[in-house]
């Protein structure tokens, strides 16, 4: 049985600085202090971002995305649901990381990532890869194509 998303709030550290025209969902986000939301980037519900993170301007960032530390993201990047962002990593501009994948550590991102694929350095090298759910990946594709 799930539960309603209304049933948990955001919580937002009052050092993060969100634009006014960003959009953070106000259903179990948790986004820690120092991170900053640029303008027209839209939040989904239950993704917790990490402290000192720089979101950039037209982002689109997936129901449930977990962001660690210190990431970086340039314009039109979009970060699909469930996907897990390592600390320190850089996404490169109008890059897409598909529902479920896995991002190292320290990572450089400059091209799009596959469903469910675990990568990992500088260049990036796929490590591993995991069936992602077919509801998840149609509920990815009607949501990104709203935003």
């Amino acid at each position: 049985m799930g539960f309603a998303d209304d049933r948990f709030v955001s919580l937002i550290h009052p050092t993060v600085k969100v634009f006014s025209t960003a959009q953070v969902s106000e259903y179990g986000c948790i986004i820690h202090y120092g991170t900053v939301i640029f303008n027209h980037t839209k939040v989904e519900p239950f993704c917790v971002i990490a402290a000192n993170c720089v979101i950039a301007v037209s982002n689109y960032i997936g129901r449930g995305a977990l962001m660690g530390s210190n990431i970086t993201t340039t314009t039109g990047v979009k970060i699909g649901s469930y996907c897990f962002i390592g600390s320190s990593s850089s996404i490169g501009e109008y890059v897409e990381i598909e529902p479920g994948a896995y991002i190292g550590m320290g990572s450089l991102v400059l091209k799009n990532i596959n469903a469910g694929f675990f990568v990992l350095g500088n260049p990036l090298r796929v490590l591993d890869k995991i069936e992602v759910p077919e509801k998840i990946l149609t509920k990815w594709l009607e949501d990104k194509n709203k935003n």
